[in-house]
């Protein structure tokens, strides 16, 4: 699993809201309150290019990956 921490890398920034997010990266308003929400469903690379030189950090920030545990 994938799980997406934009917001928590978006307030250590100093951007504390969506709309600041989608100020700061010129994003469209539905775009930064999905990124905002946490309801990326697929990243491509212009986006996540944006939000890391916008959140001065590195993909690894923004995405936390989690093995599937399979059930048995």
């Amino acid at each position: 699993m994938i799980e997406i921490k934009i917001q928590e890398i978006a307030q250590k920034s100093g951007i504390n809201t969506g709309y600041k997010l989608q100020k700061e990266t010129g994003f469209t308003e539905g775009m930064a309150y999905r990124l905002w929400k946490g309801n990326w469903k697929q990243a491509d690379l212009k986006t996540l290019n944006t939000l890391c030189n916008v959140l001065k950090c590195t993909p690894n920030d923004i995405l936390k990956f989690t093995p599937d545990i399979e059930e048995l």
